[in-house]
């Protein structure tokens, strides 16, 4: 081993610790009851900014590293990877939970109206983003909505009532029309909501037919492409073992759609790899998260061939985290 190659790998090493209390912190923080916003968001972009140091120096120790070796370099690099993309992607969702409840609702310590005064008072604005009626979003609406109002003490069910009807496109309130804005019938609609667009076969359905109908891959150097398939791929996955459907209940069906997606030259390779053994998704979202590492650092070396080199650490790192995809990978 050189010289080099053991200095670039200590180096590593450090880069890999301050990683890990990044996200030893992250975890720390999406577990806290109540959570600082500001925390959070000081701690994703730590991860972030030292993750653009660690794809540079990944990409040094890959030059250095000889062939018999270099496979075995791959991987780890990119069990590390996966760590901060599943961390990444668990932060930026705690993020918008948070953003999309928070609320500036002042509540006055005085006597309420009577009912009537009620259904005209004027409440507080809350900035809810609104559902349309995709069923693929109600979930992330009503788990907003119920943190925010359904879940809040303060306010009677009347308010929630008004509340519900603002953020409801015209499509879904079409469901509830009739219904006088009263408590007795808040829980109602709640029901009607739900069942029409928070049926679990309904969501499950959704997903299926994402997964089933990816947009093919033309060219295998289109990285971007192959990034935005992956992680859609992986996004989609993980929302049905949400709703306690296995990957083993249909990876059968999705392995020969998922390589029918694939170019001609990603899937011969593939073929080639597992050529008389069994394989199914994991498999191919193993072959297809190898290959974009590869892809992804190479082009990364080659953006620093082309003249990188006179810029400050500082600026490189910020150069890099621009031009790079998002990695996201869920365990």
């Amino acid at each position: 081993m050189t010289n080099n190659l053991v200095v670039a790998k200590k180096e590593r090493a450090i880069i890999r610790d301050s990683i890990n209390r990044f996200i030893n912190k992250l975890e720390t923080i999406c577990k806290d009851a109540n959570p600082d916003v500001v925390d959070l968001e000081e701690t994703l972009e730590l991860l972030i900014e030292t993750t653009a140091e660690l794809k540079i120096k990944d990409s040094e120790i890959k030059t250095l590293t000889q062939e018999a070796q270099l496979e075995a370099e791959l991987e780890t690099a990119n069990e590390y990877r996966e760590k901060i993309l599943t961390w990444r992607f668990r932060a930026n969702r705690k993020l918008r939970e948070l953003k999309k409840s928070e609320t500036n609702v002042s509540i006055e310590n005085e006597t309420r109206p009577n009912f009537k005064e009620a259904m005209h008072i004027k409440l507080p604005k809350l900035n809810l983003a609104k559902f349309t009626g995709n069923t693929a979003d109600f979930l992330t609406f009503w788990s907003s909505f119920e943190t925010a109002i359904h879940n809040n003490k303060s306010l009677d069910p009347v308010d929630k009532f008004n509340y519900l009807k603002s953020f409801l496109a015209p499509e879904p309130l079409k469901c509830i029309e009739g219904f006088s804005v009263t408590a007795s019938n808040y829980e109602k609609v709640i029901d009607i909501l739900k069942q029409r667009y928070g049926r679990e076969d309904l969501l499950v359905n959704v997903h299926l037919n994402k997964l089933l109908n990816i947009t093919p891959l033309k060219h295998s150097s289109d990285i971007k492409m192959l990034r935005k398939i992956y992680d859609d791929i992986q996004i989609n996955i993980r929302s049905l073992e949400s709703l306690n459907v296995s990957l083993d209940s249909y990876g059968s069906l999705l392995s020969p759609i998922l390589l029918k997606i694939l170019p001609e030259d990603l899937a011969l390779q593939f073929n080639m790899e597992f050529y008389g053994v069994d394989y199914g998704v994991k498999d191919i979202l193993s072959f297809l998260s190898k290959q974009l590492v590869s892809r992804e650092s190479l082009m990364i070396s080659r953006q620093d061939d082309c003249g990188d080199s006179h810029f400050s650490p500082r600026a490189q790192r910020l150069d890099n985290q621009n031009r790079r995809d998002v990695f996201f990978l869920p365990r």
